[in-house]
């Protein structure tokens, strides 16, 4: 008797995103309110989020200023716990770096993507693993929704009208339809939802 092989699923490429309802980026994807019983609810939820990620994706930008302000975290008194428990997910987890300028990168479990975007996202959604999250700037998001990379989209929509900064996509030029997995709504007012790329089977 033939032994049945079970083929393991490839790694989804998600963007991992806090935006305004008039669509501005947030400032960062970490959603962050007042309310110590709102936090928790929602980061508790950030936490869920993570369970499935073990790679993080960064812009050029992004990672030099999370390198910059994440490390000195996991021992600041004066920030919140769950501030320090993410600056020591950040420093554990695998970054990679898509940048045209950079020669090299030095933050621990770094590495700078190199070679074409879409063969190389490609090599490691087959790799095994967790899922990986592009959580580190709109205009790197932005990017790999343009090049069709993107499986799925889990947004926190901040309650607030920034009206200035950022777009979150403010160049895609071609409609890329999305399929309503999930949604969720926290009593700060602060919506989940989470799309899938309709393209994607994965």
């Amino acid at each position: 008797m033939t032994q049945a092989h079970t083929q393991t699923p490839a790694r989804k490429l998600i963007v991992l995103m806090g935006m305004t309802i008039d669509g501005r980026s947030a400032d960062g994807w970490i959603p962050a309110i007042d309310d110590q019983d709102l936090s928790a609810e929602l980061h508790r939820d950030v936490w869920k989020q993570l369970e499935d990620v073990d790679t993080f994706v960064f812009g050029r930008v992004s990672y030099e200023i999370w390198e910059r302000a994440w490390p000195p975290l996991a021992t600041d008194p004066s920030v919140s716990p769950f501030v320090r428990e993410f600056s020591v997910f950040v420093q554990q987890i695998r970054k990679v770096v898509v940048s045209r300028t950079l020669k090299s990168v030095s933050w621990k479990n770094s590495m700078l993507l190199t070679g074409k975007i879409p063969d190389y996202v490609e090599k490691m959604k087959n790799e095994p693993g967790r899922n990986i999250a592009i959580v580190g700037g709109h205009g790197i998001a932005q990017h790999f929704t343009k090049l069709g990379l993107v499986d799925e989209h889990i947004l926190w929509i901040h309650p607030v009208i920034k009206g200035s900064g950022a777009p979150q996509f403010p160049d895609i030029n071609n409609e890329q339809p999305l399929r309503l997995l999930d949604l969720t709504v926290f009593k700060s007012g602060i919506h989940k939802v989470r799309y899938q790329t309709v393209q994607s089977t994965r």
